[in-house]
């Protein structure tokens, strides 16, 4: 059976319509993807790493300020650390109450755990010191306890971090 010129013409149309309308569904499927998690990176994702980046900066003040009321003694900088450490203890909170995966839980709760390590040996050790006047004695617990534990803190926030970004 031969097809005269408007048949081919008709096929052809609908060919060309079939085509563009699967190309089409299939744009519009793919851009509902992308709109599910670009929500999902905003709703979820993003509070996530802003928590974590929120932590690093809190803990990086901590150690700073605490360094500075070892120079200075100043009632404030104590002040400033534990608003900090408070901060921090909230944002921890949070993070590992909104982690999702095994591995988010595992990280923000071995994060919390070096954050309160710091925490007590700053709390229980280092400042009694310094406000008993024990000065030498202070600086060696902070050569020999306060650097490695906060490079253990720094180090697990870097991981958490990583894990975030990725």
């Amino acid at each position: 059976m031969r097809l005269n010129l408007t048949a081919k013409m008709v096929a052809y149309f609908l060919l060309v319509v079939l085509t563009a309308g699967a190309g089409f569904a299939y744009t519009i499927w793919k851009v509902d993807e992308t709109a599910k998690l670009v929500e999902r990176v905003e709703r979820e994702d993003l509070p996530r790493l802003l928590i974590t980046n929120g932590i690093n900066s809190n803990a990086g003040k901590q150690v700073a300020v605490l360094r500075g009321y070892f120079i200075t003694r100043d009632p404030q900088m104590l002040n400033d650390y534990k608003k900090a450490a408070d901060e921090n203890h909230e944002l921890l909170a949070k993070l590992i109450n909104t982690s999702k995966t095994p591995e988010a839980k595992r990280l923000a709760t071995e994060l919390q755990a070096a954050d309160d390590k710091y925490g007590d040996m700053a709390e229980k050790r280092f400042v009694p010191l310094i406000q008993a006047g024990k000065m030498d004695e202070a600086m060696q617990v902070m050569r020999q306890e306060a650097v490695p534990v906060a490079k253990a803190l720094v180090d697990k926030i870097g991981e958490a971090q990583e894990f975030r970004n990725k």
